[in-house]
């Protein structure tokens, strides 16, 4: 290149006193009259602190575009998140809206069936039957049964939306509790045959009879509910290793196969729950009651031939036995 007449700049970097050193070198032709190289010049200045200055601006640009990036990707993630809160909180807002709208007709319906029947007592009160009263007396109770069951239902789901359920363990008749539930619904639905075969349960359990009595309220009333034309209810329980396990067989509406899986989702309902009174919270209440219990709940079902629910609950929960915890 020098021959060419052009100067030459490199750096060049030299080991001087122990440490390293760079150096920028101009190299340049020296020409006689008749423009020949005859011989070549130089000059050159130590340019360590400056390489040493932009080493470190490359460091801190470096540093700096990787710390956009993080800061960058953090807030698009904050923003996905923020977005999917929004929908999340839209789509709440809706099904409690929904909610509240099928709360309120849900109170209607049991109300106008009392009203009705309250009227009919009164109006025929001279020429009513014994037979006829009891009729109308077990639509009023089996009203009133509803009544409590959806303010229940809708209390404790409230309640476990805040964290504030307490559950207190003790020893629970389990045996008996289900059987007087039985019972009760008997009364009210006296069209139903509900059986029991219990005898190979546990007497007692550790549990807490309040949330076991809601429990199997809800499941045995949804019995009776989802099985309007199929009267016959099989209850029945056992011991499995350290659980207790209660089956409810019913052989009515059925679940579709593509619902299963939703039907423990809060508000939701099957396709053959349609026209038949319900919030969708009492199964999702039912849900984590058990769950609380150390315990699970399955269900296996077929659209027009019944449904089962499988409630296994732990025999003993030593950690909270003769307690009261706030869950």
């Amino acid at each position: 290149v020098i021959k060419s007449g052009q100067p030459i700049e490199a750096e060049e970097t030299f080991k001087l006193n122990g440490g390293t050193h760079v150096f920028l070198t101009v190299k340049f032709p020296i020409l006689d009259a008749n423009g020949d190289i005859v011989a070549v010049g130089g000059s050159g200045y130590e340019i360590t602190d400056r390489k040493l200055a932009e080493a470190e601006l490359i460091e801190h640009r470096i540093h700096l575009e990787q710390m956009v990036a993080e800061r960058t990707a953090e807030v698009e993630e904050k923003a996905a998140q923020l977005e999917e809160s929004l929908k999340a909180e839209k789509t709440f807002s809706v099904l409690q809206q929904q909610f509240v709208s099928l709360v309120s007709h849900e109170f209607r319906t049991p109300l106008s069936i009392i009203d009705g029947s309250a009227q009919r007592i009164i109006r025929t009160k001279d020429k009513i039957t014994p037979d006829q009263l009891v009729e109308r007396s077990s639509k009023i109770r089996f009203a009133v049964e509803r009544m409590v069951g959806l303010i229940d239902t809708t209390l404790y789901a409230s309640r476990l939306d805040a964290g504030k359920i307490e559950m207190h363990i003790q020893p629970c008749e389990i045996r008996s509790l289900i059987a007087e539930i039985c019972h009760r619904l008997s009364e009210v639905s006296p069209n139903h045959d509900i059986r029991t075969d219990l005898d190979a349960i546990s007497e007692r359990i550790d549990a807490d009879p309040k949330l076991m009595e809601h429990i199997f309220t809800n499941l045995l009333s949804n019995a009776v509910k989802y099985a309007p034309d199929a009267p016959l209810i099989k209850v029945s329980g056992q011991i499995d290793g350290e659980m207790a396990v209660v089956a409810i067989k019913d052989q009515g509406l059925g679940i579709p196969e593509d619902d299963l899986p939703h039907i423990f989702e809060r508000y939701f309902r099957a396709r053959t729950a349609q026209g038949i009174q319900g919030t969708g919270l009492g199964l999702r209440v039912c849900k984590e009651f058990i769950e609380m219990h150390g315990g699970r709940i399955e269900v296996t079902s077929k659209e027009g031939e019944g449904s089962t629910f499988i409630v296994r609950l732990p025999l003993s929960h030593q950690d909270h036995k003769n307690s009261g915890s706030g869950i």
